[in-house]
């Protein structure tokens, strides 16, 4: 039986940790998106297709293989891509690999119209596993004719700006500066004004003959964000529309602020960048939506978020290859847009808003997360060896310091003391080059397994089969049977032997008190006549008086009993000897009870007669 109960429990462990193993390799699955940029062009021109490849950790295995439409478009270059006549295969291996690669395909425009570029196969793997592909995109291209004019192709006249209307044909403040500059079309703005500014002045111009304004909140400024909104009124009173003016009002002198001149290319670090018009809407991570935003004098597509002030905007460098960048309208800064960690929990690294001081021990320096350099911050004492903090915004739109463990590649929240030095499970993770996910996993597998084990052993330990039950059933029966049956014969034997102790003495007592009543009868003084014994015709024998029948008697009874030395009568000695064999056969009996069995073995009292 507890071999069964073993076997049942190694059985149920090893299910326990297949199925646990299962569930981590559920949970740390590879999820990665492909994703395309949709360029346009004329006819004779070379254009570049930006093929980006995310993942939610480092791929090391790409193998890619695309179909393209060969009549309108020629394959000429493009990174670790090789093919012709339709088809290309982009594939690359080996190397530690990226969460984050974007490939750059050149092609030549043939023919006006629209083309494509699609995934016919995707092969993405990391070292242990190959990834799920959770999206996958494609390009759409736009060829004009050769014959067409600067900007006059479909793609171009769709993103090209246009005078929008509206109820305002002017509006700017004094002090401050609207962000982006004024639109009619546009109806929502920002600002940014120093400590020193309780007040601002909003000049707004209606577009409409007899329209008039109404101007609420740009009086007594507090500390931080202030809403200011312009209500446009007809001259029936009637609403024809509201502009709003988000003001920042931060410690330090209002800054000034020059209007955007290039408003289609931006210098980032020493690298300078083309703002694309339009991008792949699927670039957009969890959580942002495409919207319309003016930058400058143009109106280009970017990504909407939980922070209003930070708008996603495809950069496309020298070469074609293009990435997502964050735009602060409040600072007027650019940041490559990073997420790290989970997908489901991914953090993106923002910049440092102005009046937000890095905390006490970390020191400023560029570090690289996904393969993109950011602004960011090391330990003094670590100096960047096993970790980095960064200024990042969550899901919700909150924001604040990020630790980010460069050996596990885990994140946490970052709280000031926390840079102070190395710990000593830094120095020891820093030693082993091994997946802390793996090792979790692993260990929960296990003690799942031991305590499934554990468990099932001692279940099947107490666990009976029916038959043993009902043995051990009759066996406690019989147990209990066999104590009442002890309990009834001691109980019996002492009654018994009290019975016995009281007959024998009551008879005793009688014995000897019919003993002395005799005994004191024959002390009575007696005429004794001797006794005449003929011997002979001629002899007589005389026999003492001092030697009676009863000594005669007495001398018969033989050596077997002694009696006590008294002068009994035969009747007397009889009875004594009577009661004497009666105790002993009482007692011989009651020693014969014990022996006795019953036909199933167990020791029982049958009826006694006395």
């Amino acid at each position: 039986m507890k071999r069964r109960s073993v076997t049942r429990g190694i059985l149920c462990g090893t299910t326990a940790a297949m199925f646990s193993a299962m569930l981590q390799l559920s949970a740390f699955a590879l999820s990665a998106n492909i994703q395309f940029s949709d360029p346009s062009a004329k006819v004779g021109e070379e254009f570049t297709v930006s093929m980006h490849v995310q993942g939610d950790s480092a791929i090391s295995n790409t193998d890619i293989v695309l179909s393209y439409d060969s009549e309108k478009m020629e394959f000429v270059s493009g990174d670790s891509a090789s093919g012709s006549g339709g088809e290309l295969t982009v594939k690359n291996s080996g190397g530690e690999g990226k969460s984050d690669v974007y490939y750059s395909l050149r092609f030549k425009a043939l023919k006006d119209g629209s083309a494509a570029v699609q995934v016919k196969s995707a092969k993405l793997a990391d070292s242990n596993q190959e990834a799920t592909i959770a999206h996958q995109g494609s390009a759409a291209i736009t060829i004009a004719a050769a014959d067409a004019t600067a900007g006059s192709s479909a793609a171009e006249t769709a993103a090209a700006p246009t005078e929008a209307t509206g109820p305002l044909s002017n509006l700017s403040l004094n002090p401050g500066t609207l962000t982006p500059a004024f639109s009619a079309g546009n109806t929502a703005y920002t600002a940014v004004v120093g400590e020193e500014v309780t007040r601002i002045a909003v000049n707004a111009v209606p577009a409409a003959e007899g329209a008039k304004v109404n101007v609420t909140g740009n009086e007594n400024l507090k500390l931080g964000e202030n809403k200011i909104e312009v209500n446009v009124l007809g001259s029936d009173n009637s609403a024809l529309g509201t502009y709003t003016i988000v003001v920042t009002k931060q410690q330090g002198t209002t800054p000034e602020t020059a209007p955007i001149e290039d408003s289609t290319h931006v210098t980032i670090g020493t690298t300078s960048y083309t703002i694309a018009d339009s991008f792949d809407q699927a670039l957009l991570p969890a959580g942002y939506e495409s919207e319309s935003f003016i930058y400058g004098d143009r109106t280009v597509q970017a990504g909407k978020g939980p922070d209003e002030h930070l708008h996603l905007i495809y950069l496309l460098a020298d070469g074609g290859s293009g990435n997502l960048y964050f735009y602060d309208d409040t600072s007027r800064t650019w940041s490559p847009y990073v997420q790290v960690g989970a997908t489901a929990k991914a953090v993106s690294v923002v910049p440092l808003p102005e009046g937000v001081a890095v905390p006490e021990g970390l020191l400023v320096k560029q570090v690289t997360l996904n393969g993109k350099t950011v602004d960011g911050y090391i330990g003094q004492k670590d100096q960047g060896q096993n970790y980095c903090v960064f200024y990042g915004m969550n899901s919700k739109g909150e924001k604040g310091f990020y630790r980010f463990d460069l050996q596990e590649k885990t994140l946490q929240r970052y709280f000031p003391g926390d840079g102070a030095g190395q710990s000593t499970a830094e120095q020891l993770r820093a030693q082993y080059k091994v997946s802390h996910r793996k090792i979790v996993g692993l260990t929960c597998a296990l003690v799942l397994a031991i305590g499934a084990a554990i468990y099932a052993f001692l279940r099947g330990a107490r666990r009976k089969s029916p038959e043993l039950a009902e043995r051990e059933r009759r066996r406690a029966e019989r147990k209990a049977a066999r104590a009442a049956e002890e309990l009834l014969q001691r109980q019996e034997q002492e009654a018994l032997q009290k019975t016995t102790s009281e007959e024998v003495e009551s008879h005793t007592e009688e014995v000897l008190a019919g003993a002395a009543e005799q005994a004191t009868e024959a002390e009575e003084p007696s005429p004794q006549q001797p006794e005449e014994i003929v011997l002979a015709d001629d002899q007589v024998a005389v026999v003492p008086p001092e030697y009676t029948a009863a000594d005669s008697a007495a001398d018969d009874l033989g050596a077997t009993r002694v009696l006590p030395q008294l002068d009994m009568s035969e009747h007397v000695r009889e009875t004594l000897e009577e009661a004497r064999n009666t105790a002993d056969a009482i007692t011989a009996q009651a020693q014969a009870v014990n022996g006795k069995k019953n036909t199933s073995g167990d020791e029982v009292f049958e009826d006694i007669n006395l």
